[in-house]
């Protein structure tokens, strides 16, 4: 257990609950969760929390890969929101996107339509690429 980390949002979706969890002293957001509505089980989330994530993501200790978690993200939370807002522009016309949260190497930010949360995508942080959450249901 891990004293610098907290719960700081629960999300329910259709096929899951969506949990993030926050660095107390940075106030950056450290990972992304999945937990199973059945059992109970939790999971890293797929995709940038496990691609991206400099500190905490798992793939880059599989791979043997040292984390540089001083490297800042080069792209700023403004400079994700207009990144994300344009691919859901060309990909989800009348979706919007809302409330980046940086987490290490990348953004998470939630996607809105009619002032409803319907899902979320995330921002790499050095180089822009889009990753859509389509598992969420």
């Amino acid at each position: 257990m891990n004293p610098n980390l907290k719960l700081a949002e629960i999300m329910e979706f259709d096929n899951h609950f969506y949990a993030e969890v926050q660095e107390v002293d940075s106030k950056k957001y450290a990972m992304e969760l999945i937990v199973d509505k059945i059992t109970g089980a939790v999971s890293p989330e797929m995709g940038p929390n496990m691609m991206w994530n400099t500190k905490y993501g798992h793939m880059g200790r599989m791979m043997g890969w040292a984390y540089n978690t001083s490297t800042k993200n080069r792209i700023t939370a403004e400079q994700a929101l207009q990144l994300a807002q344009q691919y859901l522009d060309k990909n989800l016309p009348g979706v919007k996107a809302v409330e980046p949260h940086e987490f290490y190497g990348y953004y998470t930010l939630h996607t809105e339509k009619d002032g409803k949360i319907t899902g979320m995508l995330s921002v790499n942080g050095v180089n822009g690429s889009i990753w859509y959450h389509s598992w969420h249901g």
